[in-house]
């Protein structure tokens, strides 16, 4: 009876864990419905565009433009550069590494697996995570179809293809961001002034009444101080800002 008791207090205390981590994870934070609208509307139109005009390799250019989008259109730049780079040498590296193993099923296996052993070493040896994750992606997608009983041509057209809809995916998510960020009337840095001001405020008023601190005012503050200020920082320095009141202030002394 010991071990039925114990058994089921672990699994409640299993399912009470479990429903607490969903309930930080999904809490709502300034800019969030934002980001899922832009995931969403970015994701439908690829989809739209690849069904329309029957472009191979859709899915995975659908989901790709699900995972881009960021809170910054500087970030969301960066996370589409290194997708199409990564795609780009992924590519080079099938088309010429099938090509040469393409006649010897005995060098063809040992390509593949050495192939996918550079995959797995790349993930763990550079420090471009980004890059290097869609390099090994489109290693892994199009290795299959080398298999295949196509002739040359068609497999080199058919990873190609796969390039050319990650990368539609990855310019049509771009854009999306562009577009939603002509419609926003603060910038990025006030709105990241602005919600840990408003966090701190929050804290203060509870503390003030002698209140209890709310789980959700916890998750906020311990969600911005392990963000920490370094993207602040890097806002601060692209927009300028601190380079003209460094002027400001050396005219006014």
């Amino acid at each position: 009876m010991g071990a039925i008791v114990q058994s089921l207090f672990g699994s409640a205390r299993t399912s009470t864990w479990y429903w607490e981590f969903l309930r930080e994870e999904l809490a709502p934070y300034p800019g969030r419905v934002s980001l899922v609208v832009r995931m969403v509307t970015a994701s439908t139109l690829v989809v739209i565009i690849g069904m329309t005009f029957r472009i191979p390799y859709t899915a995975f250019a659908a989901l790709f433009a699900l995972v881009l989008s960021r809170e910054s259109i500087e970030a969301t730049a960066n996370a589409a550069r290194a997708l199409v780079i990564g795609v780009v040498l992924g590519a080079a590296y099938v088309i010429f590494g099938a090509l040469f193993a393409l006649g010897d099923p005995m060098l063809r296996f040992l390509w593949v697996g050495g192939s996918l052993f550079l995959a797995f070493y790349t993930l763990s040896a550079l420090s471009n995570y980004a890059a290097v994750a869609r390099f090994a992606y489109l290693i892994v997608i199009t290795i299959p179809l080398w298999d295949s009983h196509d002739s040359a041509a068609s497999k080199v057209e058919s990873t190609l293809w796969a390039v050319g809809a990650i990368t539609i995916g990855s310019v049509i998510t771009f854009v999306m961001e562009l577009v939603f960020a002509s419609f926003k009337r603060t910038g990025e840095l006030s709105e990241a002034i602005m919600e840990r001001l408003i966090a701190v405020e929050e804290l203060l008023e509870h503390y003030a009444d002698g209140d209890e601190v709310p789980v959700a005012t916890r998750s906020k503050l311990t969600r911005l101080a392990t963000v920490g200020t370094s993207r602040l920082r890097s806002i601060l320095q692209r927009s300028g800002l601190a380079a003209r009141n460094q002027q400001h202030m050396g005219a006014h002394l």
